[in-house]
């Protein structure tokens, strides 16, 4: 009884195998199909509605062998990828921001997508080629570790209030550092004892990066702080901070901070920051009067921005599971759920084809009316090679320029001591 059990189940799967076959599909992936659970750790966290949209139900329909929990990083708090290192608990994917990437590296979980793009028919010459050459370079030669699902552009978001309150034009595409800073010394003033901030820079990567300047040179291993450039980017931030009633109000903040300044607190004219179109839902519906336009221009380059800055995803080259793990990859970054992430979420699509640019934000009722048509007037910068040490670079380039900003030290003293730990940083890593 056993034998003639075993070999009807070894013809069915023959029968199996032969429909397989002869209808073109692959055996092998069929059966390998087992039902399985992964871990996404999300260093660029979505809401849990998103989520939703984006990532599980789609993942249901097409593979509904696969389970997929998501952790989300609660800020500064955590979890941090290290520590789910340290504590044996490294995920199968991961997101992050492209310019973090570097990290990744460093800390030896990233894998090569190469071979599993491949298998699955994943066409990497979709995305955006300046896109992809970012995300290689941070490899070795012909490998890419993550796929980018999510690209950020710049732009100029204004609190029509401010602008109402004191009778002052708007602002409009095409103007230049300069012209902004004049728009913003009109409208930082301390009306009905508050203060109105004219401009938030946001960081000071965001200066940086429009000029294609990095802190470290990826060829050589080095610091690349101490430059001219460098220290044109610090005296523009400089010269935003002192236009009167502009100053921030805590010198810690000049980092980060500033969409919630705009959003939230509402005393931020003008905002220079990355697309906030997926987060102005609520502050929409409570009263933020907003619009937004092109992202200001340094005089020799009009209509450029920052460098290429990408949300990815990847997968660890510990899991188990590499082959579920690169479909999730694959259907994570397809044309079907990019579609629903443009129209519906309000991403920026990294792919090339222009239609997705065209149905940027199209199902998103507060968005109607909004000038995003001038803010894609603008491109990336041309962007350099990251460095693996980028990430640890930042860290302290970030400290000299508050530490000038607050009037510490004069900026030639601020580059050369930032110049120096970055090169003494890079040496202790990569003795490691």
């Amino acid at each position: 009884m056993i034998k003639q059990c075993s070999k009807l189940i070894a013809l069915t799967l023959l029968a199996q195998s032969l429909a397989a076959c002869s209808s073109g599909e692959d055996v092998s992936t069929e059966l390998e199909q087992q039902p399985v659970e992964l871990t996404l750790y999300a260093q660029m966290p979505l809401s849990d509605e998103q989520w939703q949209t984006l990532m599980l139900d789609p993942l249901r329909k097409k593979y509904p062998h696969i389970t997929l929990h998501i952790v989300n990083r609660q800020g500064s708090a955590g979890p941090h990828m290290p520590d789910l290192i340290a504590s044996g608990d490294t995920p199968d994917l991961y997101t992050v921001a492209s310019v973090l990437l570097g990290e990744y590296a460093q800390l030896g979980v990233t894998e090569d997508f190469t071979p599993y793009a491949k298998r699955l028919g994943v066409d990497v010459n979709r995305f955006k080629p300046q896109v992809m050459e970012a995300l290689r370079a941070l490899a070795p030669a012909d490998e890419v570790y993550a796929l980018p699902y999510n690209l950020n552009f710049n732009a100029i978001y204004y609190n029509r209030d401010i602008f109402d309150l004191f009778g002052v034009d708007y602002p409009v595409d095409g103007m230049t550092w300069k012209e902004v800073m004049d728009k913003g010394r009109e409208v930082s003033r301390h009306e009905g004892g508050r203060t109105y901030r004219g401009l938030d820079p946001n960081h000071v990567f965001q200066l940086a990066y429009q000029r294609s300047v990095l802190p470290v040179d990826a060829a050589t291993k080095r610091a690349s702080v101490n430059t001219p450039v460098w220290q044109d980017v610090f005296r523009l931030a400089q010269e935003i901070y002192s236009i009167p009633n502009n100053e921030p109000a805590n010198f810690n903040d000049v980092n980060s901070g500033g969409h919630n300044r705009f959003m939230k607190d509402r005393n931020v004219a003008m905002y220079a920051g990355v697309n906030l179109a997926p987060l102005l839902k609520e502050p929409t519906e409570t009263g933020l009067n907003w619009d937004v336009v092109q992202f200001p221009s340094t005089a020799d380059k009009p209509n450029v921005y920052s460098t290429v800055d990408a949300h990815v995803i990847g997968m660890t080259s510990t899991t188990k599971h590499k082959e579920d793990a690169a479909r999730v990859i694959e259907l994570f970054t397809s044309n079907e759920v990019q579609k629903i992430a443009v129209r519906q979420i309000a991403n920026f699509s990294p792919l090339s084809d222009s239609v997705f640019q065209e149905q940027f934000g199209a199902d998103v009722h507060y968005l109607k009316g909004k000038n995003f048509s001038g803010v894609f007037r603008s491109v990336n910068a041309e962007t350099p090679a990251f460095s693996v040490y980028n990430v640890d670079a930042e860290r302290i380039i970030r400290t000299h320029y508050r530490n000038f900003l607050r009037g510490d030290y004069d900026v030639n003293t601020a580059l050369r001591t930032a110049e120096e730990e970055v090169n003494q940083r890079i040496e202790a890593l990569s003795q490691q």
